[in-house]
């Protein structure tokens, strides 16, 4: 199969659609390539959300309670039934892909980027749009954000046991293992680093354990490779994340520092930063996709004996 129609004779999945919105709606709109739709639909639940906080705390008691709390129900449990329910109708009748996606499929950085990248995508999204919501003092951001600000330990370690124990261990042994041992063996050591930073430091068990979680399953797709040169592949990538998890940390705390974004006085305070801790989150994750997009597009040939992955054999 030529590149050039892969995505063409495929049409988009109804299933996908569907379930994209039923975890975040708007997000099977935007899928089908229907941005406006994506936008409104999470408009409305985003705003339900914020919304029935609100009822249940800063109008509590209030005469018109029952009102507002109505009012966000519709507008929440509305998109969250309408969008799930559009989104795989629309897909249903659609012959090709959205233009925006058949416009990604031909070139392959992008095509890269979204389609492999994806994981590294939406957490940056997710912390940019966590610290855009903190700087505006939205209660639920708040409370996230100091939840999964201690997510840089966990991405400290995780890369050292991509390095350590997939790409060193397994690969000397040629013994690679498999997923579930690997996620059982990470799950394991995670627990006991949790534990051990409580002890010593004294920081809140829960804020550890969510940003372990967060961590833990941003990288779950990467224990699905098994073959030795992917091990390497791995070792090499996680080697990267190391360089440019120091140089992400001292880039966002020298320009925080500048513009008194962040309030960072120094390297050290930043540590104990919410907006800080975010803000690198949202930087580190979005440099990680663009350099390893990056990196695969300059090593896959194109041509008719591009990488099978795209719908080619070689």
């Amino acid at each position: 199969m030529n590149k050039d129609n892969y995505f063409k004779v495929r049409k988009p999945n109804p299933d996908l659609a569907f379930w994209l919105s039923v975890f975040f709606p708007g997000a099977g709109q935007a899928y089908l390539g229907q941005f406006l739709y994506a936008i409104i639909f999470a408009f409305f639940w985003i705003i339900s959300i914020f919304g029935m906080i609100d009822v249940l705390t800063t109008f509590k008691g209030h005469k018109y309670q029952l009102l507002y709390g109505i009012i966000a129900l519709i507008l929440g449990g509305g998109s969250w039934i309408l969008s799930p329910k559009f989104a795989k109708s629309k897909s249903q009748k659609m012959e090709t892909h959205s233009k925006i996606f058949l416009y990604i499929e031909k070139k392959l950085f992008l095509r890269i980027l979204f389609f492999e990248e994806y994981g590294n995508l939406l957490l940056a999204l997710f912390f940019f749009t966590i610290g855009i919501l903190n700087i505006f003092k939205f209660p639920l951001a708040k409370t996230f954000a100091g939840n999964i600000m201690w997510w840089w330990p966990y991405e400290f370690f995780v890369n050292l046991f991509l390095v350590i124990y997939c790409a060193f261990l397994e690969g000397i042994f040629n013994k690679p293992s498999n997923f579930k041992k690997r996620i059982i063996i990470l799950t394991s050591l995670f627990l006991i680093f949790t534990v051990s930073i409580y002890l010593i430091w004294h920081i809140p068990f829960l804020k550890l354990f969510l940003s372990a979680l967060l961590i833990l399953f941003a990288h779950i797709p990467f224990f699905f490779f098994s073959k030795y040169e992917k091990q390497i592949y791995y070792s090499y990538r996680a080697g990267r994340a190391f360089c440019l998890w120091i140089f992400s940390f001292y880039f966002v705390a020298f320009f925080g520092s500048i513009f008194e974004r962040t309030g960072v006085k120094t390297l050290g305070r930043a540590l104990f930063e919410t907006t800080f801790m975010i803000e690198w989150g949202a930087f580190y994750f979005m440099i990680i996709a663009i350099l390893e997009s990056y990196l695969r597009f300059k090593n896959i040939k194109l041509g008719v004996e591009e990488d099978s992955r795209w719908g080619t054999k070689k």
